[in-house]
């Protein structure tokens, strides 16, 4: 059996387990009914299943029957409440793995917080009569979907825009008085060796560093590192003092 053993067939036998163990923990014999899944919030408990199958079920139950359960074998409060929780599910987990069909999977400690019902639970109705009644759902926490990619025709589109890129050799800043007296023949000292780098840009952002070649009788330029994003920082602090 284990070889088909499903995380579905773990959540269905869980939920029948968790029905007899909240009958025990309320001291009598209970009965059980399926019942319509609930959309509120209420305790929800997320058990890391592994071994013969690994996912995660979960067990969720309604938060005015759970509290009267709790009332019922003497605790009150949420901190009594999810410990009574707790245990139910922890004694339902154990109980099924010493079953032989299931001796293959191991249940984690249950996770525990506040909300809807797992999608597709099975909902149970349970009640001990002259004691206590309690709403639960039991069901699997199946993976998100991963986002849809982009379509092909709106990237080709973005891919199509041209931007300019300037290779800017260094720079330097003169007052405008300086400025006034250039002419022909005037020298500007940039500040840097001919040996450094030099910068490409697009716009106002620092793209790549690299090095000034001949390609075909051009100037071109040779990429020899990509600038990040602490670089990018640098230069904005940089522009604003």
């Amino acid at each position: 059996m284990a070889e088909t053993l499903t995380m579905d067939a773990i959540a269905g036998a869980l939920a029948e387990v968790l029905t007899a163990v909240c009958g025990a923990r309320l001291g009598g014999e209970v009965t059980a009914a399926p019942s319509e899944l609930p959309v509120a919030t209420g305790w929800l408990l997320t058990v890391p299943v592994a071994g013969a199958v690994d996912g995660r079920v979960t067990a969720w139950f309604d938060p005015a029957s759970a509290a009267a359960c709790a009332r019922a074998v003497g605790a009150d409060g949420d901190e009594a409440i999810e410990a009574l929780l707790i245990e139910c599910v922890h004694a339902a987990a154990t109980t099924l793995s010493a079953t032989p069909a299931f001796a293959g999977v191991t249940f984690g400690a249950p996770i525990v917080t506040m909300a809807p019902p797992t999608a597709g639970s099975r909902a149970v109705y349970v009640a001990v009569p002259n004691t206590a009644s309690c709403l639960f759902a039991v069901g699997v926490e199946r993976p998100r979907p991963a986002a849809p990619p982009v379509q092909d025709e709106r990237l080709g589109a973005v891919l199509e825009v041209d931007l300019p890129l300037v290779v800017r050799f260094g720079q330097a800043i003169l007052a405008l008085r300086e400025l006034a007296e250039l002419g022909p023949g005037s020298v500007i000292d940039m500040g840097r060796s001919p040996d450094e780098p030099v910068e490409l840009l697009v716009g106002e952002r620092l793209l790549a560093r690299g090095d000034v070649v001949v390609v075909g009788g051009n100037y071109g330029v040779r990429i020899t590192e990509l600038a990040s994003g602490r670089d990018r920082a640098a230069r904005k602090e940089t522009r604003a003092s």
